[in-house]
């Protein structure tokens, strides 16, 4: 069990990261940080309003208080001569300055930006910055990529609850409440199916000549709270949507699930369940109607 959590955890770090860095996910991206920023406002506007009024060591951390005898870290472009002309590159601004928490513990990540020193530089506009917190975080987030990945993978993997979490992260040295835990499993969910389209198009030449086998996912992680449900390519074991719903109403499934696998526009061959017959049912008369 160990070992299968290492590895699928690993899997979707890999993942992330190559997602944030990848050129033709900027769209993707942009829409994920509308959806982050929305997550945020709701979540602080809770907290005003005494909703979510659990309070951890971690929110002093986040807003710049306990902070005392943190590590800095400093990251600078690799190069230090300018790409286009080789005149040396100068400091022109801080792009990042937040103290980043991780499994690991907590440093304080300072990312400096360099412009080529010669002004007549066709390229001397251009901002130089190391891809290495781009590798650990996303910009203006004060969590890693490693600690969504766990939260995620102990909610809707191991379908463990807030509290549970809360004393796995306690153990971890990282006392972070039970609304950063909620919210956090939001922003890993908002990572994921902002993912999805760049996966897809990796596998648009391989869909295109075999179809897709689908399988439906449904993973209930607490009683009472939204169930994650997962619409994977059986073949690939590729997550083709995910999103979290209130009911598993069949109307409410084929709508937010199904639908939007159909205008990826790929042939269906067959389907399976895993916890539900609706996506069985749903291709048949999908098949029937083509």
């Amino acid at each position: 069990m160990i070992h299968e959590e290492h590895e699928g955890r690993e899997v979707f770090l890999v993942f992330f990261v190559s997602f944030v860095e990848h050129p033709q996910s900027r769209a993707s991206k942009r829409e994920l940080a509308k959806v982050l920023r929305i997550a945020n406002d709701k979540s602080t506007a809770q907290a005003h309003h005494g909703k979510c009024g659990d309070h951890s060591q971690v929110d002093e951390w986040i807003k710049g208080k306990d902070n005392a005898g943190v590590p800095f870290r400093y990251f600078r472009p690799d190069f230090q001569r300018c790409p286009k002309c080789g005149a040396p590159l100068e400091r022109r601004a801080t792009v990042q300055d937040k103290v980043l928490i991780t499994l690991e513990g907590r440093f304080h990540l300072i990312s400096r930006g360099y412009q080529c020193s010669r002004r007549r530089c066709p390229n001397s506009r251009a901002l130089f910055v190391s891809p290495e917190p781009a590798r650990l975080s996303l910009k203006g987030l004060s969590f890693g990529f490693d600690v969504l990945v766990q939260i995620g993978w102990w909610r809707f993997w191991e379908h463990r609850t807030l509290d549970e979490i809360a004393l796995l992260l306690k153990a971890k040295r990282l006392p972070i409440s039970r609304r950063h835990i909620l919210n956090l499993s939001s922003d890993f969910l908002a990572l994921l199916r902002a993912a999805q389209p760049a996966k897809i198009e990796a596998r648009r030449a391989y869909f295109q000549r075999h179809g897709l086998v689908l399988m439906l996912d449904g993973m209930e992680p607490e009683q009472g709270n939204q169930m994650l449900f997962i619409v994977r390519e059986a073949n690939l074991d590729l997550t083709l949507v995910a999103e979290t719903l209130y009911s598993s109403r069949a109307d409410l499934i084929s709508r937010q699930l199904l639908e939007p696998v159909k205008a990826l526009g790929f042939r269906i061959r067959a389907g399976g369940l895993d916890q539900c017959w609706l996506v069985t049912l749903w291709i048949l008369q999908t098949t029937k109607k083509a």
